[in-house]
């Protein structure tokens, strides 16, 4: 459990960064590749995977003074349709 408390604090991090007012960071293609994860005979792990990726992608471009909210929403939304809660 305690990798599973790390991974959720990682998400919850990356959804609450304040971003900037810079380029706004797009995951879009991210997200399709945790989408087909899923509906491939229902990946999860290469979804967390991904997803993880996403948070950190989220964190650098935090820090360099992008634009992240539609990022940390994809990031939300897929989050929550694999049931957790962030």
């Amino acid at each position: 459990m305690p990798a599973v408390a790390a991974l959720l604090a990682r998400f919850e991090a990356a959804l609450t960064l304040p971003g900037g007012d810079g380029d706004a960071l797009d995951l879009s293609l991210e997200r399709q590749r945790v989408l087909a994860a899923l509906d491939d005979d229902l990946n999860t792990p290469l979804a967390l995977s991904i997803m993880t990726t996403m948070a950190d992608t989220i964190h650098a471009a935090a820090a360099e003074g992008r634009a992240v909210p539609d990022a940390q929403a994809a990031l939300h939304a897929l989050a929550t349709l694999i049931g957790l809660r962030v």
